[in-house]
């Protein structure tokens, strides 16, 4: 009888949790220049992004039981856009893993909304990890770029520039995550540098070459929040 009593509970649970509304999913990084609209639940949903574009999920049985967190598969899409991962939640963190395909420079827009530049080029994503809060946040991958262009944003006089194919390495340690940007052609000559400590704050380094190309980008600062 008591056998009963707790499957009749649990199944009860269970329905009641495959009608969580999608937004739930999306309260803790709520940005709302970045998820303009969520439909579905937390099992199954998609959420509407800046620039056209649109995250998809749905729940993955077995990620979340060798995660041992709550585990979807992902797939982002739009103009040119087509990257499939896996993310997990748990209390305070979010890490995504194994995202991989192309993407168009307006996801960059679309992501990262405050950014004092707009680029325009193809991109291979190959991001093995990205975590956002818990005890190592940070970013593992790479992502290589086709040759395009930037242009300023947020100023009177819009400046642009002519960018050569780019790779972006990220690698992640105890210490944090260490990553910069570069030519394709010339990995040595670094354009942008970033650290990523535990706390979660990041510093950016931008050199003389890289402030050519990306209009604004000496004042970029990120913080913790």
């Amino acid at each position: 009888m008591l056998l009963f009593a707790l499957t009749g509970a649990l199944v009860y649970c269970l329905t009641l949790a495959a009608a969580l509304p999608a937004r739930l999913l999306l309260e803790r990084s709520g940005d709302p220049d970045i998820w303009l609209a969520a439909s579905g639940t937390v099992w199954r949903g998609e959420a509407a992004l800046a620039q056209g574009h649109a995250l998809r999920w749905n729940w993955s049985p077995l990620g979340s039981l060798t995660n041992l967190a709550f585990t979807t598969n992902i797939e982002v899409i739009g103009a040119d856009t087509d990257l499939k991962g896996s993310a997990s939640w748990k209390p305070g963190a979010m890490v995504i893993t194994d995202l991989r395909g192309d993407a168009s420079g307006s996801l960059l827009t679309a992501l990262a909304p405050k950014l004092p530049f707009v680029c325009g080029f193809p991109m291979r994503v190959e991001i093995d990890r990205i975590a956002f809060g818990g005890q190592q946040p940070g970013v593992a991958g790479e992502i290589t770029t086709l040759p395009g262009n930037c242009t300023s944003r947020g100023s009177s006089v819009a400046s642009s520039s002519f960018v050569p194919a780019l790779v972006a390495v990220a690698t992640t340690n105890v210490g944090g995550s260490n990553g910069w940007v570069a030519p394709r052609a010339n990995r040595s000559d670094k354009l942008v540098s970033f650290t990523v400590m535990p706390n979660g704050a990041t510093s950016v380094d931008v050199a003389p070459a890289g402030a050519a190309l990306f209009p604004g980008a000496q004042a970029i600062r990120i913080l913790p929040e």
